[in-house]
């Protein structure tokens, strides 16, 4: 189970009115990916991208 704070939900609202479903969404350091999926729902292409192999692995889990 993923647990979204308050700070989280701004970004996603924040995503949500800048991000076209033109666009290609690049999330550097995407952690578990919470962004990135939410990211996706509203562009039409998203790549997460991480330097830590176990967050990359939970983000591939989670969603």
């Amino acid at each position: 189970m993923i647990t979204i704070n308050p700070f989280l939900i701004m970004k996603i609202i924040k995503l949500k009115t800048i991000i076209k479903k033109i666009s290609t969404v690049f999330d550097l350091g995407c952690g578990s990916g919470v962004l990135s999926y939410f990211a996706s729902k509203y562009s039409k292409r998203v790549l997460a991208i991480d330097n830590d192999d176990k967050s990359i692995q939970c983000a591939k889990k989670n969603f």
